[in-house]
């Protein structure tokens, strides 16, 4: 059986939307996708865990880390202790400036700033 890539969630990340949903309704969460969306911009290895809370603005460290570990289930990815955000979080970063999750409309488009971390083609 070939091996899926890294950032295609298994049969253990594979959620029904409601689930996603909610791992990404919390404000928090998202905006820690943000800050990891801007950072992989400019710290190609990611973010420490001291840096991104402090960037988030979350104080408890407890309460950060919890929230952390629910966007590891698909979202972010933690490597040599630096957090990362995956093309599934880039994804919903993009739709969020976008404004894909906005009125409804769903006719806007927008220019992302970033690359997909596999092709290479803008976002």
């Amino acid at each position: 059986m070939a091996e899926q890539p890294a950032d295609t969630p298994d049969s253990e990340h594979l959620w029904a939307p409601e689930d996603a949903f909610s791992i990404l309704g919390d404000e928090t969460r998202l905006t820690i996708l943000l800050e990891l969306a801007d950072a992989f911009q400019t710290e190609s290895d990611g973010l420490s865990f001291s840096e991104l809370r402090r960037r988030v603005g979350v104080e408890d460290s407890g309460q950060f880390n919890y929230h952390l570990d629910k966007l590891s289930e698909g979202f972010i990815e933690k490597a040599d202790d630096k957090y990362s955000i995956r093309s599934s979080g880039l994804a919903v970063v993009s739709a969020v400036y976008a404004g894909t999750y906005g009125d409804g409309s769903g006719d806007e488009t927008a220019e992302s700033s970033w690359d997909c971390p596999k092709c290479g083609d803008p976002l």
